[in-house]
């Protein structure tokens, strides 16, 4: 299987904040993340092994390796994520701009052909861009994720765009053709199906806070700037 790609953490004051931040601002700027990194290409499948003595007809070709997984986006115009419990975030602003796309789940490998009657190897499935660890994109006009319990945002404030664009699920490979038949009479094997499309990417965008997890207060907060979200093509 190709490799993932890896995680990137933004932010206009911390990539990943898992401490408490008061009185800060982010100004002015704009956050662009063009890539979450795409995931590598899947090896090409091996050729079946030669037929025993009698029988003529040559093993299966392999199947294709699956494509890699894209790497997952934070970002933020304050923090690009936290993960901590606990964390406060009070008198705070921004005013960046946030804009993320992500990148392409890797391709699968292509399936083997048969060979003197052999079946012919699965394509590889194409690398998913969708849910997933580490695979979806988060964008928030202060930040992007929160993954941990008790997160308080307090007397906050957000003028920046957000843009997030989820990943393009990676291209199925073709499979292996059927070996022909021998002059045995032993038939021809049979073709293998394609590899499946990868899945397209999940995207998530607000105007103060992509997404967040349990238990968190929001207090006194507001947010002016537009905020788009696409999600990936499959």
């Amino acid at each position: 299987a190709g490799g993932g790609g890896g995680i990137i953490y933004i932010g206009g004051g911390a990539g990943l904040g898992n401490g408490n931040i008061s009185n800060a601002r982010a100004r002015g700027g704009t956050i662009t993340v063009t890539s979450g990194g795409s995931g590598g290409s899947g090896g090409d499948a091996g050729v079946g092994g030669t037929g025993g003595s009698g029988s003529g007809r040559n093993g299966t070709g392999g199947a294709g390796g699956t494509g890699g997984a894209i790497g997952g986006v934070y970002g933020g115009g304050l923090a690009g994520g936290t993960s901590a419990v606990s964390v406060l975030m009070d008198t705070v602003s921004s005013s960046n701009n946030i804009s993320i796309t992500a990148g392409t789940g890797g391709a699968g490998g292509a399936g083997a052909n048969g060979s003197n009657g052999g079946v012919g190897g699965v394509g590889g499935a194409g690398g998913t861009g969708g849910p997933g660890t580490g695979v979806a994109m988060y964008g928030g006009g202060i930040v992007g994720y929160l993954s941990g319990t008790g997160f308080a945002i307090n007397n906050a404030s957000s003028t920046g765009n957000v843009v997030v664009v989820g990943a393009i699920g990676g291209t199925g490979q073709v499979g292996g053709d059927g070996g022909s038949g021998i002059a045995s009479g032993i038939t021809g094997g049979a073709g293998a199906i394609g590899g499946a499309g990868g899945l397209g990417g999940v995207a998530f965008g607000g105007g103060l806070v992509g997404i967040t997890g349990t238990i968190v207060s929001i207090n006194s907060s507001y947010a002016t700037g537009n905020v788009t979200v696409t999600a990936g093509a499959g």
